[in-house]
């Protein structure tokens, strides 16, 4: 599908304004934004069955080995000082969460992180923000339905200036789909 894949949580601002998320960016030379759009929603839609048919081993070991990874120490001075400045930045002073983090992982229960992935693909709780970046081999896809349901914008800041949710206040009812184009 691509030749640049990753995915991991997100941020967006800081302190008090701060929107979590979870990115998945995917770079193709030869799949247009939408076919590229369904593929990770179709992914994204089989992660809690995924998760349901890891044997209680594997799923025992995925755990274990995240719980290792958030304790583990930090090996350069840069992981140090992020580890240092993130809560500071973050107006949480929230320097142990890495270890408090590790210690929910090690007590949950495989369904109930399957449930978790289930209601993270919940819509309307969970709005979404996509943005299609188009090459020059895809200009002919502009107006492909990647089947999100999103709508392109087409004026930015028209669309800015009608969302509840623009920081510094927390949305009270998040803004639809969206695709940039």
């Amino acid at each position: 599908m691509g030749y640049a894949v990753s995915s991991g949580s997100h941020h967006e601002g800081d302190g008090a304004g701060t929107v979590y998320g979870f990115c998945v960016t995917i770079l193709s030379k030869t799949h247009a934004p939408a076919a590229v759009q369904r593929a990770i929603d179709e992914f994204l839609r089989s992660v809690p069955e995924r998760i349901r048919a890891l044997t209680p081993e594997e799923y025992a070991t995925s755990r274990a080995a995240l719980v290792t990874r958030l304790l583990e120490p930090d090996r350069t001075l840069r992981e140090a000082f992020y580890s240092m400045w993130g809560p500071v930045r973050d107006e949480s002073l929230d320097f142990g969460i890495d270890r408090r983090h590790a210690a929910l992982v090690a007590g949950t229960r495989q369904e109930e992180v399957a449930a978790l992935a289930e209601a993270a693909l919940d819509r309307a709780a969970y709005p979404r923000l996509l943005v299609h970046v188009f090459g020059n081999p895809h200009v002919g896809t502009l107006n492909e339905d990647d089947g999100s349901g999103a709508e392109a914008v087409q004026d930015w800041e028209r669309w800015r200036a009608a969302q509840q949710t623009w920081p510094p206040v927390p949305p009270a009812d998040p803004p639809a789909s969206l695709v940039c184009a």
